[in-house]
C-alpha cells in the first residue's frame, strides 16, 4: 500500500541528482561568465568588446 509514496520518493531523489548534477555543470562551465555578471564588466548582449569602447 505505501509503494506508490516510496516509489515517488525514490524517483524524486533521482531527479534532484540529475538536477543538481547538470546545475554544478553548469555553473563550472559559465563560471566566467558569471564571475565577470557580478563585476558588472560582462558585454551586454549582441555586442562585441571593441564595439562597447
Amino acid at each position: 500500500m505505501l509503494w506508490p509514496l516510496w516509489g515517488s520518493a525514490v524517483v524524486y531523489a533521482q531527479v534532484a541528482k540529475l538536477a543538481l548534477a547538470i546545475a554544478v555543470l553548469v555553473w563550472i562551465r559559465h563560471a566566467g561568465n558569471i564571475r565577470r555578471l557580478l563585476s558588472g564588466t560582462e558585454p551586454k548582449i549582441g555586442r562585441k568588446k571593441a564595439e562597447e569602447a
